[in-house]
């Protein structure tokens, strides 16, 4: 059936390049449009200021108001027009970015004209039916739409995300206890393993827990292939005995693990609508290789019980409360993605005491030993207030906050409402970690090898092979004092190509990211000054930091994955536009 309107379209075209303007116009009329034309972003705001258009076909790299620019502010007009972005910068990232704002469509030059002209007539009369001649309410042919009744329409689309962004009710303690007895199933962990980490703490023998753990044919497969992992046996002949492979292991660890892997299965099949579990697989199993290496290298065997146990257990309070309350945390993740919020900021106003403490208020359903209890109340704890602890409790939870943080660091695993909290060179330095870009790299390394080799282990992503032409580049200066350079790893991670400046090779126009984490607020404006005529995105951690008399953007440490990566993404945008 053919679709015709009740009154006569507009649209905008924008773009510098006069045949590429008089061919998106051309296809257009074609489709029932009528067209005006603008040559970059001031020209076309002016145009937007004396008429509403039904749709905005835009090109990104443009003089005067680039394209990006131009969609940021259509996204917030009254009505809004259908926004087509029209152009031949092909960066994921960016249009990755875009949709998220709520771009309606991105077409690549070339272009196929007809189909490209035919899909945005779809996308207007999608987003406005009354304009339908079958439409059930059309209007009288050629008949004005007020403007209140498009941004009733408007408001009408965007109800669903304000309804997900609305603010939580507070949770009592007493409604968390009284939710006690549904624990068990909320994650239901394998009894075999409950058995096998119990024995793992008296005095049992290797064979005595190859044959529990061959009571869970599943959970068996699990330790077999971790077992021949290159972490646990890097050479010698293939295992194929329980017992063999817990002596490989170790006693204590296997207990670990076969608790850990059960949990970890339990939420890959739950699959949180609000939580990638494929990431907290990969988290879980990077921060108990983290705590490893962690503890090797600083020496820390006098106080490892149970500190993997603690780091993988860390995750699981989240998902426990997340699903005793998914529509609390379906609202909070909403409100992480508007606002750039950490989920544990949101969480802090909502819940009477974090995730590791409700864990611990329903350990009894699980059985986990009392002496992980102070450890696991103090794990989310800032490191300055972990400074007040005695030992050996502070160096514990600072070695299992380094381990979680190293996990994500080197597997580039975040979700974007992660709280990203840098550890202090001096926390390295108490901790004898003096080779923590060793500890990264080899927790990359044999996280791989362990998640690669476990049954169902397509639930784990691996990062996709990074193509470096068509990642986006930002001008980096690190100041940090911090002999290693946690913030320049953490950009790589995101993916961005960084492209080491300072205030003396700076090219014209670019923008420079500047990490003076570390740094106190007085040093931290001597340095900026340095730069007063740049754009400047200055990455910090000092006190006082919103007070800084520079004019800069700043990102305020500790934040959120998500928060950093859209401050990143807008600066490289800038750049590769101009």
């Amino acid at each position: 059936m053919q679709i015709t309107t009740s009154r006569t379209l507009q649209a905008l075209v924008v773009d510098d390049d006069a045949v590429a303007r008089k061919t998106v116009a051309f296809a257009l009329q074609r489709e029932d449009f009528q067209c005006d034309l603008a040559t970059d972003g001031e020209d076309a705001c002016r145009q937007l200021d004396r008429k509403h258009y039904d749709l905005v076909v835009t090109d990104l790299r443009m003089p005067n108001k680039n394209g990006h620019a131009l969609t940021v502010e259509l996204l917030a007009r009254k009505p809004r027009s259908v926004i087509v972005v029209h152009s031949c910068i092909d960066v994921p990232d960016l249009a990755r970015d875009l949709m998220l704002r709520g771009v309606d469509d991105i077409v690549y030059k070339p272009t196929n004209y007809a189909a490209f002209a035919a899909k945005a007539k779809g996308l207007v009369l999608h987003r406005q039916p009354l304009l339908r001649t079958d439409a059930p309410d059309a209007v009288e042919a050629n008949a004005p739409v007020s403007d209140a009744s498009a941004t009733a329409a408007t408001e009408q689309q965007s109800g669903e995300s304000e309804v997900a962004a609305e603010e939580c009710p507070p949770v009592s303690v007493e409604d968390i206890e009284s939710k006690r007895a549904i624990a068990a199933d909320v994650l239901p962990v394998s009894k075999v393993a409950l058995k096998v980490f119990e024995l793992t703490r008296t005095e049992c023998a290797a064979r005595e827990l190859g044959a529990a753990i061959e009571c869970d044919a599943e959970l068996a497969k699990k330790v077999l292939s971790i077992s021949n992992s290159s972490f646990y046996r890097p050479i010698g002949k293939k295992i194929t005995e329980l017992d063999k492979a817990v002596v490989q292991i170790g006693l204590r660890r296997i207990g670990e693990l076969t608790l850990a892997a059960a949990m970890l299965s339990a939420i890959t099949q739950r699959k949180l609508a609000w939580m990638n579990a494929a990431t907290i697989w990969q988290q879980c199993n990077s921060a108990g290789v983290a705590a490893e290496h962690l503890i090797k290298q600083g020496s820390h065997a006098s106080i490892r019980n149970d500190l993997v146990l603690i780091s993988i257990l860390n995750f699981m309070g989240r998902v426990v409360l997340g699903s005793l309350y998914p529509d609390h945390y379906q609202k909070m993740i909403a409100q992480c993605q508007q606002t750039g919020e950490s989920l544990r900021e949101l969480e802090q106003n909502v819940f009477p005491e974090n995730h590791a403490e409700a864990l611990l208020r329903l350990r009894n359903v699980w059985n986990f030993p009392a002496e992980i209890c102070k450890p696991m109340s103090r794990i989310l704890d800032s490191y300055s207030e972990l400074s007040q602890q005695p030992e050996p409790l502070r160096r514990r939870v600072e070695l299992v906050k380094l381990s979680v943080f190293v996990g994500k660091l080197a597997m580039s695993s975040w979700h974007s409402w992660d709280l990203v909290e840098i550890p202090p060179a001096s926390v390295l330095e108490r901790l004898r970690i003096d080779a923590i870009d060793r500890v990264i790299e080899d927790t990359n390394r044999d996280t791989q090898t362990i998640v690669d080799t476990t049954p169902n282990s397509t639930t784990a992503s691996k990062r996709p092979a990074r193509r470096t032409n068509s990642m986006p580049t930002l001008h980096y200066w690190n100041r940090s004092p911090a002999p290693f350079d946690f913030v320049a790893r953490l950009i790589d991670g995101m993916d961005f190509r960084i492209q080491p400046a300072d205030a003396s090779n700076l090219p014209m126009a670019a923008t420079i990211v500047v990490n003076c984490s570390g740094l106190s607020k007085a040093r931290t404006q001597q340095e900026l000054r340095r730069l007063m005529e740049t754009d400047i995105v200055a990455i910090v951690d000092c006190d006082g930091a919103d007070e800084l008399e520079v004019d800069c953007q700043v990102v305020q440490l500790p934040a959120s994955y998500g928060a950093i990566r859209s401050v990143l993404f807008k600066a490289s945008v800038k750049l590769e536009l101009a």
